[in-house]
């Protein structure tokens, strides 16, 4: 003989009544996302960024953020887009309860420019001139990000404070300011002849 199953029965069901109260949230990301060596996160995008949250107020009042399901992502090359379901949590409602992840990775370069030494906190009437008056930066940035990156963004100054607190036939230059997309800038001399005139 041969038995079937015809219905299954649950022991318990369980509902949760918020009486339609809901927040706005914004969404973030639980886990690791990395790129490849030799390469960079450009840009991480959420659709939607931010996602309605139906509770009860007590639960609500503690919740801040969707996080999205734990993932871990690395050595990312290209552009990589899946949809992603949000962290449950009981008695809470998500709408949506997934997004779309846009990742965006780029191949990093190294490059350079060359940038005139700024006197800073000079005395008046003084000028501070230095041999060479420009020094050439290095610096690794995304390949895409480059044709962004200006030039006048970049900053190298000799202090007057410094020269007259530390006397010497040559002064320290420094990297004061450098564009936020620019990694590792440095520069291949740190110290430059000077002469301090007057106007």
């Amino acid at each position: 003989s041969s038995s079937r199953i015809v219905n299954i029965k649950p022991n318990k069901f369980e509902f949760f009544y918020n009486y339609g109260q809901k927040k706005l949230v914004s969404v973030k990301i639980y886990g690791r996302v990395a790129a490849a060596r030799s390469h960079y996160l450009e840009s991480i995008e959420l659709s939607p960024r931010r996602v309605e949250v139906y509770g009860s107020q007590e639960v609500l009042d503690t919740i801040n953020f969707a996080y999205t399901e734990r993932m871990d992502l690395a050595n990312l090359t290209d552009t990589l887009t899946r949809i992603v379901r949000l962290n449950k949590i009981k008695g809470v409602k998500f709408v949506p309860d997934v997004v779309r992840m846009s990742v965006f990775s780029d191949v990093l370069t190294e490059e350079s420019v060359e940038i005139p030494v700024t006197a800073v906190n000079m005395p008046e009437g003084n000028v501070l001139r230095t041999f060479p008056s420009r020094v050439k930066i290095t610096f690794t940035v995304g390949s895409k990000m480059f044709r962004k990156i200006r030039a006048e963004k970049f900053k190298v100054t000799a202090d007057y404070n410094e020269i007259k607190k530390h006397p010497s036939d040559k002064c320290a230059i420094h990297i004061t300011s450098v564009p936020e997309e620019v990694r590792d800038a440095r520069m291949d001399i740190t110290q430059v002849d000077y002469l301090i005139e007057e106007k």
